[in-house]
């Protein structure tokens, strides 16, 4: 994908205002002086989908199923292909529901069978068939979702045509919606949340609200991968515009916040969605543990340790102030489930007690193995540096709650900036990885292994971790981040950079 065009004009076209439009919640742009509106949303601009004809389907008589096919159940799906060419569709039903009656978990004829049937009910018995053995199988979700009302006919054709995803840069400000977090009895905006608790707590009248009854389970990939692409566009924001609730003052924000409070009014905002919807809200939220306290001890006694006073011989590096912000980062975290295959064959110079070309083909053993890997984090963000982030270690995943804007309290949150399927890169390739380096080991010093990794089903979530970042200003001048574990209350410390390369 690549930006093609940016969104929208430097001034307004009809008051020549500079800086004026912003994009409204019908997703046009807007003049917020002169109230000009443009024509077309950039989904009315974009092409319609070609539609797609209700056989336009390959024919083949190769199938996709994973196990042997058998001789009978093989020539009735060739006799039902046959009647799908000759456009003989009662036959062709006929000859695939006999091909899976007599074996029953033979994907094709479930396949052909759910493209077929014009009965919703059936279309989706034959569909969750080849989904509980082939979850990744993409023409089967998306007709599902389809079918189930998740995705309109109109973006499945998109992401059945495969055309490039055209990307557009917003200049302009995004008109935000969002929720202003205050108590339900007295108004006030001072509510604290303890972990483990099913409530948040007023510090102002004691009054205690129920949160995070939602779910924070596991999303489809797949499913929000169809979605996304069928999009007419995918929205480049850079900034929002965030309208406060309670005083109704306006004010623009970066893209990477997701929650404020007001200047004018003190009121706390927690941006919900966006004109565009750009951006998905968090699935949970895994709360603090350290307090501040805590969290300033931690980086006085990194910035005293050992190493630090041998640095002291060389530079001044003594801490003399430092600024500490309680920050909820944003991870993705999947779940994979793979299939990984191992060819066992003799190496190339051993020697064998026949040289036989067939005693050494004997000699070749193939595994299949199953793996899960579970919980795998991605970071989200850019800043603070994900490298120093990792430092921290890992967070307890345990302990995650159903997100619930409430349970931010006074601490900053921040939208992601690295989307999904951009993280899902990242995760095949280092699983990948680590499944060919565990099952790639030689059984024998004449053997040689050759492992697989082939990724059968991928489920997300996105997660709010809390960081303690801390900016550390050091006597010489110089300014140095810090990091302290939301949970574990370990801290590390980054590189000292002058103010002006900070």
């Amino acid at each position: 994908m690549s930006v093609i065009r940016s969104l929208a004009p430097k001034k307004c076209p009809n008051c020549d205002a500079p800086k004026s439009l912003f994009v409204d919640d019908d997703r046009k742009l807007t003049c917020r002086l002169c109230g000009w509106k443009e024509g077309q949303t950039e989904d009315e601009k974009a092409p319609a989908p070609p539609q797609r004809k209700k056989m336009d389907w390959p024919l083949s008589y190769g199938t996709i199923h994973p196990g042997r096919v058998e001789t009978w159940t093989q020539a009735k799906f060739n006799s039902g292909i046959d009647a799908v060419r000759q456009e003989r569709y009662k036959d062709a039903i006929r000859s695939f529901e006999q091909a899976v009656d007599n074996q029953r978990d033979f994907l094709d004829g479930h396949l052909w069978l759910a493209r077929l049937h014009d009965d919703p009910d059936l279309k989706r018995k034959h569909y969750g068939v080849i989904i509980a053995y082939r979850p990744n199988h993409e023409e089967a979700v998306r007709e599902l979702m389809v079918l189930n009302g998740q995705l309109t006919q109109e973006e499945a054709n998109r992401t059945v045509e495969g055309r490039e995803q055209v990307v557009v840069s917003v200049d302009s400000p995004v008109k935000a919606t969002a929720d202003t977090i205050k108590c339900s009895e007295c108004g006030s905006d001072d509510m604290r949340h303890f972990e483990g608790e099913p409530y948040a707590t007023c510090n102002t009248c004691g009054h205690r609200e129920r949160v995070g009854n939602g779910d924070y389970g596991m999303k489809s990939f797949v499913m929000s991968m169809l979605k996304q692409r069928g999009q007419a566009a995918k929205w480049d924001v850079g900034k929002r515009l965030l309208h406060c609730n309670n005083c109704s003052a306006e004010r623009t924000v970066t893209a990477e916040t997701l929650n404020q409070e007001c200047p004018f009014c003190g009121s706390k905002q927690v941006i919900v969605k966006d004109a565009l919807d750009s951006f998905i809200q968090p699935d949970g939220l895994m709360p603090f543990v350290v307090d501040r306290d805590y969290a300033e001890d931690a980086i006085w006694k990194a910035s005293e340790s050992g190493v630090e006073k041998f640095k002291s011989f060389f530079v001044n590096n003594k801490v003399k102030q430092t600024l500490i912000n309680g920050v909820y980062l944003p991870f993705w975290y999947f779940d994979t489930l793979w299939n990984v295959k191992r060819v066992i064959r003799p190496k190339s110079d051993s020697t064998y007690d026949s040289n036989s070309l067939r005693a050494i083909q004997r000699s070749v053993r193939t595994e299949e193995i199953n793996e899960a890997e579970n919980n795998w984090p991605v970071p989200a963000f850019q800043s603070p540096n994900p490298k120093l982030v990792h430092k921290l270690g890992r967070f307890v995943i345990d302990r995650v709650q159903s997100y619930d804007a409430r349970l931010l309290g006074q601490h900053a949150a921040t939208i992601y900036s690295t989307d999904f399927q951009k993280a899902s890169l990242y995760v095949r390739k280092e699983v990948g990885r680590l499944l060919r380096e565990q099952h790639g080991t030689q059984p024998f010093g004449d053997e040689e292994v050759t492992a697989t990794p082939m990724l059968t089903s991928m489920q997300f979530r996105l997660v709010l971790a809390p960081v303690w970042v801390v900016t550390i200003i050091e006597e010489d001048g110089d300014v140095r981040p810090g990091l302290v574990h939301g949970q574990t209350g370990k801290a590390v410390l980054g590189k000292a950079k002058k103010p002006e390369l900070a």
